[in-house]
């Protein structure tokens, strides 16, 4: 009988990709062992009543430019869309499951989703004026000299601001902050106009 191995211990890719209306899409970073690869954390995805509250939070306008990096399914920027008409944004997101699915959600607005590592992304080149991240510590402790860099150099006339999803950007201080309950679960928001700390 021949032995069947789970995809996480293949070297085989399937060229399939999930049905794109599924509301829980198939990944690549879930299904694989993260060692040795550029993917920093597992995709969850976030209420979508959180998300608005996060978009609100925001204080987004028809001037700004969002971006999501590791954006997953593409729902903050979907979401930010409906709340913000005149939305420019951009998505970043590694797996190329997520990217393709996120591609597909907001192909009708005026977003791009980019199948890159999100350490490498220029956001002064997208010319960001605002970040939403749900991400882990780890990966807000990577970011912070990006972060840091995008801060301190002028390239858009509307002020920059950062809202992160539940976890601080590490040692740095935040302006504002929110707590957010979706299904007796609570989250915190919070907002960043610079990045002072240590950015090793």
């Amino acid at each position: 009988m021949e032995e069947i191995f789970p995809f996480a211990e293949s070297n085989e890719l399937s060229n399939d990709i999930e049905d794109l209306k599924n509301p829980i899409p198939f990944t690549l970073v879930n299904n694989i062992p993260m060692d040795g690869t550029n993917f920093i954390a597992p995709y969850v995805a976030v209420p979508e009543s959180v998300a608005i509250e996060a978009i609100k939070f925001a204080n987004l306008n028809n001037e700004d430019c969002l971006v999501d990096l590791g954006c997953g399914d593409g729902r903050i920027l979907y979401l930010a869309h409906q709340e913000v008409s005149g939305l420019k944004s951009f998505g970043v997101e590694l797996d190329p499951y997520l990217a393709m699915f996120a591609s597909n959600k907001v192909k009708n607005l005026n977003c791009i989703i980019i199948e890159k590592n999100m350490f490498e992304v220029n956001l002064l080149e997208l010319k960001a004026t605002c970040l939403i991240l749900y991400l882990l510590p780890l990966g807000l402790e990577k970011l912070k000299s990006n972060l840091k860099e995008w801060f301190e150099k002028e390239n858009t006339s509307n002020f920059k601001r950062i809202v992160t999803i539940n976890y601080k950007i590490p040692d740095c201080e935040h302006e504002f902050e929110k707590c957010v309950i979706s299904l007796s679960n609570s989250y915190n928001l919070f907002s960043y106009q610079n990045i002072i700390g240590n950015t090793h």
